[in-house]
């Protein structure tokens, strides 16, 4: 919200973008293909709120709301802070990787406030730090369960004495460790970001495809299963909506596979 404020203060001020706003820029071509998957980062994480479908009032009405809601906050956001990246800097000095940290640079400058980039800077840390414990603890847990069945070893169902999956939570950081080895190896860091965050949706993807076929497969194998809340419609329904989200997801793996221009 900083960020947007700032950078439509700055735009009344200036009355000139760095960006090009023609239509033909916003669509994007060959290699630029790739930024569709890196941009599904925004919304990863809204399926984990269904979970909690059972603790709802009339979740059949809220939930759906619930969801477009956050859908339309995240798109919403991302685009203002997008058009305010497009305004403030310049498209040759734009980096992947730092790009959000320079609009705050350049855009502070321009009003004195350069003291407060720092201070930006650690509250995004602090920010991360909240999600990435979330993204640790949530996965490793929804494992654990698995383990406990019998689909993973035995021994990564050692817990210790605050119930947290701890053989679960170094497998994870050590598969992590081994993710992150672009940084190391690639001299572009632009490049070994674009890698990583492609990987990262990508696997998070092959798992939306088998999730979206469960939902189909559970309508016909447990159909007699009270649900809190079922898609209308029927099975149809279920095959369009969630036939769309294989399609979706697919494309999208596809797109991860290109190389980035």
């Amino acid at each position: 919200m900083v960020l947007i404020v700032v950078g439509f203060l700055f735009f009344a001020d200036e009355k000139t973008v760095q960006g090009d706003f023609a239509l033909a820029s916003f669509v994007p071509t060959g290699g630029q293909l790739i930024l569709l998957v890196t941009g599904i980062n925004a919304f990863v994480g809204l399926e984990v709120t269904s979970v909690f479908v059972r603790r709802i009032r009339d979740p059949r009405r809220t939930y759906p709301r619930a969801i477009f809601v956050a859908a339309s906050l995240a798109f919403g956001l991302l685009f203002l802070v997008t058009l305010v990246i497009m305004i403030a800097v310049p498209p040759s000095q734009l980096n992947v990787v730092s790009g959000f940290m320079e609009t705050f640079e350049i855009l502070f400058d321009k009003f004195s406030l350069g003291w407060l980039v720092p201070v930006i800077a650690a509250l995004i840390t602090v920010g991360w730090i909240g999600r990435v414990t979330n993204i640790f603890i949530g996965p490793a847990t929804g494992l654990l369960a698995a383990a406990r069945y019998g689909h993973l070893p035995e021994k990564l169902t050692v817990e210790n004495k605050r119930s947290a999956p701890r053989n679960m939570l170094v497998a994870q950081a050590i598969i992590a460790t081994v993710a992150s080895v672009p940084f190391a190896l690639l001299s572009n860091p632009q490049a070994a970001f674009t890698v990583l965050a492609t990987m990262a949706v990508s696997i998070y993807l092959v798992m939306f495809v088998m999730m979206y076929i469960s939902a189909i497969r559970l309508r016909y194998t447990r159909r007699d299963v009270t649900r809190p809340f079922r898609i209308p419609g029927g099975n149809a329904a279920m095959w369009a909506v969630a036939g769309l989200g294989i399609v979706s997801a697919s494309f999208a793996l596809v797109l991860g596979l290109a190389p980035p221009a």
